[in-house]
């Protein structure tokens, strides 16, 4: 069941994810709101983790972090639901 409240954007940007401070691989993220990602990896996540992301594409705007906690949503063959925890209204 969908429960999104923002519009996902379609993009390719590299992130680069970390599990307790430490690095654990790159991905891409294929699309992205104020609510979460959507990244295509092969990096082993487990649904409901906290891990965190870095966006090291230089494609930030005004008042979108570096850097962003995110839980580990679902996990799917190569790809993985982010959610960031908030929900803009």
């Amino acid at each position: 069941m969908e429960h999104r409240h923002d519009r996902r954007v379609a993009c390719e940007l590299s992130v680069e994810l970390f599990r307790a401070g430490v690095s654990i691989g790159k991905a891409t993220a294929l699309n992205i709101s104020n609510e979460g990602a959507h990244i295509r990896t092969d990096i082993q996540l487990k649904r409901n983790e906290m891990i965190n992301v870095v966006f090291l594409d230089d494609a930030t705007l005004p008042g979108w972090p570096v850097r962003e906690r995110a839980i580990v949503a679902h996990v799917e063959d190569g790809h993985a639901g982010l959610w960031f925890g908030r929900i803009e209204t």
